[in-house]
């Protein structure tokens, strides 16, 4: 018993002196996290939207977000997500319903935090119900305004 004792200790530490120390990972990206904010004009927190950037191996970033507007500013239907650059462009990520205004929604999308600067949440007929701000991302200050004004392309978006 002895012996065997000896021997397993023995190939094991042979074993780890040959394999070395493990690679270095680098670390998973920041998660971005913001409140989503009423653009009622009451600075009211109506949900959280959270994005992941892309990985360093080509894997897809994400967004979430989960929203409770109350019944009266969009009731039952759809609302769309927008993700807002630094450069007050705009992508649209995908609709998703809410019902007695509430809703959650996440989907796979190109986040990258040196442009990424906010969100926007906007109904069909293209009024923005909530704006959220990523800070420290991007460089600029887009997406906390809450008015349907920005680019070409965000107002194609919202349509």
């Amino acid at each position: 018993m002895a012996t065997a004792l000896a021997f397993g200790f023995g190939g094991w530490a042979v074993g780890t002196a040959v394999q070395g120390a493990p690679p270095v990972v680098a670390p998973a990206p920041q998660v971005l996290e913001a409140a989503l904010v009423s653009s009622d004009g009451t600075g009211r927190e109506v949900g959280r939207i959270y994005a992941h950037p892309a990985d360093g191996a080509g894997g897809n970033g994400w967004v979430y977000m989960s929203v409770d507007l109350g019944e009266g500013r969009a009731g039952d239907g759809p609302v769309r997500c927008l993700l807002v650059r630094a450069d007050g462009s705009a992508v649209s990520l995908g609709s998703f319903p809410v019902r007695a205004g509430y809703g959650y929604w996440g989907a796979p999308a190109p986040v990258d935090p040196g442009t990424v600067s906010g969100a926007r949440l906007v109904a069909p007929d293209g009024t923005v119900l909530a704006t959220a701000h990523f800070a420290g991302a991007g460089s600029g200050g887009a997406g906390g305004s809450g008015g349907p004004e920005g680019s070409e392309d965000a107002a194609a978006a919202a349509r």
